[in-house]
């Protein structure tokens, strides 16, 4: 699941080991408008045609939202073949939509068959796990404790909101100069990204963190001030969730930081996974606004 894009992607064609779609299989495909999409990454692109079916999230008896728009994948980049997802379901604005192709979510309270215009995603905090999820139509009190702080959507397209500091162990290392830095949060990227005059700080500021992990418990406290127009709250992340812990062989780790600086992301600041595992999202569209809580891991 991805929220950074707007369309709903399968793949179709070109996906070794991927589980296609395939419409000749389909009793409720019919064919769209044929127009072909150009989708631009990060690291490489997406072309694809329209079509239209019937999409069916969840069971028991989970949701079935007819006459939803997509792209039918015909070619995906290099780096699609080694992730583990057969499509992308984007939840973002409308405003973003390659081709003004109306997202699945929007189609789905159009035609009045969510509870609330909204949904909420937990991420297992687990190497490997499978429990994580998203609720289409409302939000998942057993995933999350504590109130929810609700930051302002700034413009409605991917979900924007705004940085107004940035703290390493209490210590500030960046203020935003214009009330607030541009920033997403973002389900699709998996680490945190920064521009340099944000992140080059924020890097000097935390030090090296050793290969073997054995330095991860001393390495310091980072804070987000969050919340957009109406001013934020801090959000504090620990060593244990910005450093990337990877086990190469049986009982042996490498630590790595997520953390990305990127001249190409300015103005933008972007977080994601690093960021989401450790609080609860609610993406509220009704009131355009970002929730966040602790969320609670097994």
């Amino acid at each position: 699941v991805q929220c950074a894009l707007a369309e709903k992607y399968l793949a179709d064609k070109g996906c070794e080991g991927k589980a296609p779609y395939s419409h000749n299989k389909s009793t409720t495909y019919h064919a769209d408008s044929c127009e072909a999409l150009f989708v631009p990454y990060g690291t490489g692109f997406l072309l694809a045609y329209l079509s239209n079916d019937t999409v069916r999230i969840g069971g028991n008896p989970g949701l079935t939202i007819p006459n939803v728009m997509f792209g039918e994948a015909i070619y995906m980049a290099d780096f699609f073949s080694t992730a583990p997802i057969d499509g992308i379901l984007g939840l973002a604005y409308p405003t973003i939509a390659a081709d003004k192709v109306v997202p699945v979510l929007d189609v789905a309270n159009r035609d009045g068959l969510l509870d609330v215009f909204e949904f909420g995603v937990y991420l297992s905090n687990k190497p490997g796990g499978v429990g994580s999820e998203i609720t289409i139509g409302g939000r998942d009190p057993a995933r999350f404790t504590g109130p929810i702080v609700w930051c302002d959507i700034i413009v409605p397209s991917y979900y924007l909101t705004g940085m107004e500091a940035l703290f390493v162990n209490g210590k500030q290392v960046h203020k935003c100069l214009l009330d607030y830095c541009p920033t997403v949060i973002d389900t699709g990227t998996s680490i945190l990204a920064f521009p340099p005059y944000i992140g080059d700080p924020l890097l000097k500021a935390i030090g090296k963190v050793n290969q073997d992990c054995s330095n991860v418990a001393s390495l310091p406290n980072i804070s987000f001030s969050l919340g957009g127009l109406t001013g934020g709250q801090e959000f504090t992340l620990e060593p244990e969730f910005y450093v990337l812990r990877g086990e190469v062989a049986p009982g042996k780790f490498e630590c790595q930081l997520g953390i990305e600086v990127s001249l190409a992301l300015t103005p933008l600041t972007i977080l994601g996974d690093v960021f989401l595992r450790k609080f609860y999202s609610v993406y509220d569209r009704v009131n355009n606004r970002v929730g966040l809580a602790k969320a609670v891991h097994d």
